[in-house]
């Protein structure tokens, strides 16, 4: 080792290779740069011909001094440079004990123990001896301490990032029992105690030191600027307010500011208080008054500075006493516009309590006390029986009606029965008008004293059956005595129907005062989950970490069910958290359980003494390397320079040289993320569904890129190309279009497929479902009963929400998004192409369902192969041709939705149609 200044040469031996460098300059002094070639003109040119350019004897001396540099830094780097070096450890020959206290207290300042941790190991790396860990803290999977090593240093490196502070306390009684046990088996050469300046008593502490001290010497490293762990504890609560005590481990000179924050269960910060500690106290008082708006919605209080679960307090049930969930496309939950009903509903809900948006798997795993069901969120029949399941148990479901709903009567999620379609009191083939609401006069209904508005109508509903028991499960009623809300109970929960939509497509209803009352006063009706205490054991399902996040429950621990009769102890089996069912769980906060804190005092004379500031220690290595390559980029760019490659014939020189130049920069991570999803957002793709049935997917495929050349040629649009998809797969969103043709050989579809294509329709993709049974048609084009192809779809579809459906008529946008049809062949002519009844106007009135037999893939394709199988009948190519036509028309549908019904193209259209 050898130290000059601050900076310090491990392996100074290599040093001795710079006497090369005299020797070196000698080298290639003597030997001149390579001439340059100069490209002459016609010999008759070279009359006279006179250069100044001359070839240099001795290469230049600033060339010469470069690539001395150059060689000089890579010597430095191999010696192993170091900038102001930390203290060596005392000791040699043995292994070095590492002692680190990983409970609670030492998650403050967590980072600063690390880097200290970084330090000391390096010190035992270059003294060449092996490390021994002993965390104090009990491991997370067994609830014991264990002992790791001895390890190289360069592996006890990689094994230090990976410790981290746990959410309970250390145990330093049976640390000092295995220390003893490492002292017997191994000749420590010294130890190192990361302490977290605590104890739980002082003799146990002081005991602990001295035996770690032993015949090897003891380093404890301990500060009162790092160790400055807090602890809140919940006090006394009023109405409306938050009330605090916050310790601390030893009192300050001046007043210390800290910051309150309240934490959604996203994690975002809601609102935040400023406090300040007073000084010479280790004890202060906080009271923080909460708005009602912002209550429901606090998962987690916390100070900002020190994340640390003591000082980390999970708000009780009582803060969020009525969860609500919508079922609706999470991606969009910031996007809804006034068009969507969700948006209504996140006006009307948003300011009483927690809102999710989600899809039903997930909103069904979170604990809420009621889920809303717009009627456009599509649901999976699969879903639907774990939300009936779920109402069955206790929870409380409000459905709203619509086009769906009136399609699909006979659902078991319904508190009465309905009629078939739904009730329309305005339009131009009724004579009804639209009607108001009755004033609820009934005592026991749940809107008793709400008031009604005179100017809320309704100008669409579903009918219940006029049972029996209809009239008393009715809430709310029209005025011509027709329910507009009814409700019942389905086992322990109670499900609730509004006959209308939640948004403005049947009424006014969602604009009024009364949508918002009428909300808050059915989710008041639920069961809640204010005021849970427990009477039996209660499993855990989230988890505090030492930093204060919660977290799903490692299935690799021993955490196990805590008795909330007893008094909660924080361990490895029993970590501060939520414990209790999804729908209901009791808070178990570490502040509230740990005892007031004992610093660690009486350490004996001998041992020493060191803080967490760091020596400022830095590794010059990889410094000298990189300083050494880029001047030898520098000689690669000067040496091309005088050999002429700069020139203007010389291009290519250049050009290499700038490639050089970028091989040699640092790669960013940015530069990789070119993958396929990058792609399919950025271009057109049509999809087709593999079905298993190798000869049907190569003719949907060869029939899709027949039909991308077809739309490719005769519009501005632009396919790139054709995939087939996996409906398990959840990209199906990428694809405008999806081609699904009916075989014998597809299995029925996963629970992951069936919510991917309910998903894909709800968010406007186009389906073609193709039968390819209408070669089984009579002469007249009609098929009598179901075809295997039928009974395919039937199978395949029986789990997904598809709205009620009519046969594409004449004025239908299929027969004029880009070509005017009157009907739509494939392979097979005749039969009937069904859509929508009515299409959700939520993705522009567009159909998301097409079905029909006629073959379509097999007449687009262009394959020889293909066209020889398959024989376009009874019209030939001319009946090919309007097989494309329907292609191009659908595409263009799928891509450009509902345009042609802008007022804008009618007298074109209806000019066209007459010259028809």
């Amino acid at each position: 080792m050898l130290s000059l200044g601050s900076l310090t040469f491990l392996s100074p031996w290599l040093l001795g290779a710079l006497i090369t460098v005299p020797a070196l300059w000698w080298i290639l002094r003597v030997m001149p740069p390579q001439p340059r070639n100069i490209k002459f003109p016609g010999f008759f040119l070279m009359k006279d011909l006179k250069t100044e350019m001359r070839t240099p004897v001795h290469t230049p001396w600033w060339l010469l001094l470069l690539r001395s540099l150059i060689v000089a830094f890579f010597i430095f780097a191999l010696a192993d440079p170091v900038m102001k070096i930390s203290t060596s450890l005392t000791g040699s020959g043995g292994p070095v004990l590492v002692v680190v206290d990983n409970g609670w207290a030492s998650a403050a300042h967590w980072e600063d123990r690390r880097g200290k941790l970084r330090e000391i190991l390096s010190q035992a790396r270059r003294s060449e001896r092996p490390v021994i860990f002993l965390p104090t803290a009990p491991a997370e999977s067994d609830g014991l301490l264990h002992v790791f090593g001895p390890m190289e240093a360069g592996d006890a490196e990689q094994w230090a990032d990976h410790l981290k502070p746990q959410a309970w306390p250390t145990a330093h009684k049976d640390a000092t029992a295995l220390a003893m046990k490492i002292f017997e088996g191994h000749k420590v050469s010294h130890t190192v105690f990361l302490s977290d300046g605590l104890t739980q008593a002082q003799d146990e502490g002081r005991e602990f030191v001295t035996r770690l001290q032993g015949s090897s010497g003891l380093t404890l490293v301990t500060d009162d600027k790092v160790n400055t762990p807090y602890i809140m504890r919940q006090k006394a609560m009023k109405p409306g307010k938050l009330s605090f005590s916050v310790e601390k481990l030893r009192p300050s000179a001046a007043p210390e500011t800290q910051v309150l924050a309240a934490y959604t269960q996203d994690g975002n910060i809601l609102d935040t208080m400023k406090f300040d500690f007073p000084a010479g106290e280790t004890t202060t008082d906080i009271t923080w008054e909460v708005l009602n708006e912002m209550r429901a919605k606090v998962s987690r209080i916390a100070l900002q500075r020190v994340p640390m679960a003591s000082s980390t307090y999970l708000t009780d049930s009582q803060w969020q006493q009525h969860p609500v969930g919508v079922v609706a496309d999470p991606s969009r939950a910031h996007h809804y516009s006034y068009l969507n009903e969700v948006y209504y509903l996140k006006r009307a809900l948003e300011i009483g309590g927690v809102l999710t948006i989600d899809n039903v798997a997930p909103l069904l795993q979170k604990s809420l006390s009621a889920i809303i069901w717009p009627d456009s969120a599509a649901m999976t029949a699969m879903s639907r029986n774990k939300l009936y399941d779920w109402v069955n148990e206790g929870g409380f479901l409000i459905r709203f009606a619509g086009p769906n709903l009136a399609a699909q009567p006979d659902d078991r999620l319904l508190p009465v029965r309905l009629r078939y379609g739904e009730r329309a009191m305005e339009g131009a083939m009724t004579w009804e008008k639209p009607v108001g609401l009755n004033p609820v006069t009934a005592e026991d209904s749940p809107f008793n004293g709400i008031d009604v508005p005179k100017d809320v109508t309704v100008t669409r509903q579903v009918l219940a059956e006029p049972t029996p028991d209809t009239f008393e499960k009715t809430w709310l009623q029209l005025e011509d005595g027709t329910p507009l809300v009814t409700g019942a109970n389905i086992g322990k929960g109670v499900l609730v129907l509004i006959h209308t939509t939640a948004g403005t497509d049947w009424s006014n209803f969602c604009l009024s005062g009364l949508y918002v009352g009428a909300l808050q006063r059915m989710i008041a009706l639920s069961t809640g989950i204010s005021g849970y205490k427990a009477d039996k054991m209660l499993s855990p399902f989230m988890v505090l970490d030492g930093r204060g996040k919660l977290n799903p429950v490692n299935k690799t621990s021993i955490v196990a069910a805590v008795d909330p009769k007893a008094d909660f102890t924080p361990s490895p089996a029993t970590p501060p958290g939520l414990y209790g069912g999804l729908r209901q769980f009791q808070v178990f906060n570490l502040g509230d359980a740990l005892p007031p804190m004992i610093p660690l005092e009486g350490v004996p004379a001998r041992v020493t003494t060191e803080t967490y500031a760091l020596s400022g220690e830095k590794e010059l290595k990889p410094d000298f390397f990189q300083w050494a390559l880029w001047l030898l980029l520098a000689d690669l760019f000067a040496t091309l320079w005088l050999r002429g490659a700069f020139g203007r014939s010389s291009a290519s020189g250049a050009a290499a040289a700038v490639v050089i130049c970028l091989l040699m920069l640092p790669s960013t991570a940015s530069a990789q993320y070119q993958g396929s999803h990058v792609d399919l957002a950025s271009n057109i793709y049509l999809a087709y569904v593999e079905t298993g049935d190798v000869s049907v997917d190569r003719t949907s495929y060869n029939g899709l890129m027949g039909l991308m050349d077809v739309v490719n040629k005769r519009t501005s649009v632009q396919i790139k190309g054709v995939h087939g998809v996996d409906l398990n797969a959840g990209n199906l969103f990428f694809y405008p279009f999806l081609y699904w043709p009916m075989t014998t050989v597809q299995a029925p579809l996963s629970e992951a497929a069936l919510q991917n294509v309910q998903a894909y329709l709800s968010r406007g993709g186009l389906i073609l479902f193709d039968t390819r049974d209408q070669q089984f048609a009579s002469p007249s084009g009609e098929i009598k009963g179901a075809t295997i192809g039928v009974k395919k779809l039937r199978e395949l579809t029986a789990g997904l929400n598809i709205p009620e459906l009519t046969e594409v008529k004449r004025g239908s946008i299929l027969t004029k998004a880009f070509y005017l049809l009157s009907d739509f062949p494939g392979v097979y002519a005749g039969g009937n192409l069904w859509t929508e009844k009515e299409p959700n106007p939520n993705n522009d009135s567009v159909t998301s369902v097409l079905i029909g037999g006629n073959e379509w893939a097999a007449a687009w394709s262009q394959s020889r192969d293909d066209r020889l199988r398959y024989t376009v009948t009874p019209g030939g190519e001319n009946q090919r041709e309007y097989a494309y036509r329907f292609g191009v028309n659908m595409i263009m549908m799928a891509l450009c939705g509902n345009y042609k019904s802008d007022q804008v193209f009618v007298p074109y259209i209806l000019d066209r149609l007459r010259r028809q």
